[in-house]
C-alpha cells in the first residue's frame, strides 16, 4: 500500500501512522471513523455500529433466504404429494379392473348371468373402488395444500424476521446510510 495514502487513512480514523513505513496502529472499538457524506456533513460512526448495521442487514438477507427456500422445498413436497396420488389413484385402478374381472370369471364358471345379485356385487365393488380413488385424491390434494400452506407461512416469517433483523439494527443501519 501507498505509505501516503495509508497516511492519509490513519488520519481520517484518527490514529497516528509513521509515514516514513507506513504502519500504524489498528482502531480500537472505541475509537471513531469519521467521514463526510454527500452534502459535505461530518458523521461518525463507531465501529461496533458498522458491524451492527451490516450484521443487521446480513440477517434480513439470510432471513429472507431461509423463507424462500422453504417456500421452494414445501412446494416440491406438494408436487410430490399430487404425484404420490396419482400413483395411488393409478393403483386402484389396476386392482379394480384385476378385482371385477376375476368377479366375472367366476359367475361365468359358475354359470351366473351378470345380472341381479351378481350385477349388484359387481357394481358395488366398483363403487368402493371409486369412493377409494376419491379419497385418495383428496388425500394427496390436502396434503398439498398443506405444503403450499406452510411453504407461504415460511416465506411470510423470513419476510417478518427481515424486517425485525432492520428494525433491530436500524439506528446503526441509518447512521451508516448517511455516510453513505
Amino acid at each position: 500500500m501507498d505509505p501516503e495514502l495509508f497516511n492519509q487513512f490513519g488520519n481520517m480514523v484518527g490514529d497516528s501512522v509513521d509515514s516514513g513505513t507506513g504502519v500504524g496502529t489498528v482502531p480500537t472499538s472505541g475509537q471513531m471513523e469519521q467521514a463526510v457524506d454527500s452534502s459535505g456533513n461530518s458523521n461518525t460512526l463507531t465501529l461496533g455500529e458498522g458491524l451492527t448495521a451490516a450484521g443487521s442487514i446480513m440477517g434480513a438477507i439470510g432471513d429472507i433466504m431461509a423463507g424462500d427456500e422453504s417456500q421452494q422445498a414445501d412446494e416440491y413436497n406438494a408436487s410430490l404429494a399430487l404425484e404420490q396420488g396419482q400413483f395411488e389413484v393409478q393403483g386402484l385402478n389396476e386392482e379394480e379392473t384385476g378385482t371385477l374381472s376375476t368377479q366375472k370369471a367366476m359367475y361365468a364358471k359358475a354359470g351366473v348371468t351378470m345380472s341381479g345379485s351378481a350385477l349388484d356385487t359387481a357394481t358395488s365393488t366398483a363403487t368402493q373402488f371409486e369412493n377409494s380413488k376419491n379419497i385418495a385424491t383428496y388425500n394427496a390434494a390436502s396434503k398439498a395444500n398443506m405444503y403450499n400452506y406452510e411453504g407461504q407461512v415460511a416465506k411470510q416469517q423470513g419476510e417478518f424476521g427481515a424486517a425485525s433483523s432492520l428494525v433491530q439494527g436500524g439506528e446503526s443501519i441509518a447512521m451508516l446510510a448517511m455516510l453513505m
